[in-house]
Order: C-alpha cells, then structure tokens, then sequence
C-alpha cells in the first residue's frame, strides 16, 4: 500500500477498503519518535472515525505530549489489568489452596 502525504507534517494516509459499504476509505496514521524510536501509529479511518488530516494531526501532538497513549500501552494497560486480583479470582485461588490443603491432611486414601 502507498503512503500519500498531507499537508500536516507527521501525518500520512493509506488507501483501504471501507468499513460497512463499498469502495475505499483513508487509514490515518500518524509518526513520531518516542524515547528515541521511531513509532507510527494509526490515527483511524475516514468514514468510520470521521478522521480528518487536522484531527490526525492533534492525535499526533497529543501522543508527542504525552497527554494520550499510544495503542501499545493500552494493550499493556489492559494486560495488567486483566492479572489484577479480583473478588472471582481470589476466592478460586483460596478454594483451590484449601483443596489440595485438606487432600495434604488426609494422606494417601487406601
């Protein structure tokens, strides 16, 4: 797919076929370095995110600023967060623990 340049700096679309009907829609996407590297990430569609090049452009500044995360550190994010203890979880490792707890106690059986 070829990149097409905008008038934002930063800022560059790919072709792509449209979400729910027919033809082609652009792929807004975004680049900028973070910590050193090189990032490129996607800014949204067209039609489906109503995404124009300024808004591109704001998301762009926003990720440069640190004031919007970028798509990998809410992945992260909601990694973590599916390994947190909850109430669920919890109470499964306790039972589990007071199982093989309680097996331990009464030896071998025979």
């Amino acid at each position: 797919m070829k990149r097409h340049q905008t008038k934002y700096p930063g800022v560059f679309y790919r072709l792509v076929d449209r979400l729910g009907g027919p033809g082609q829609e652009r792929m807004y996407y975004v680049v900028f370095k973070k910590d050193g590297k090189l990032v490129e990430e996607k800014a949204g569609r067209q039609y489906a995110n109503r995404m124009t090049e300024g808004k591109a452009s704001r998301i762009r500044a926003q990720l440069i600023e640190g004031r919007r995360k970028t798509r990998k550190e809410m992945r992260e994010e909601a990694k973590a967060k599916d390994t947190r203890w909850t109430f669920d979880r919890l109470a499964a490792a306790y039972f589990e623990s007071l199982e093989a707890t309680l097996q331990e106690l009464q030896g071998p059986v025979g």
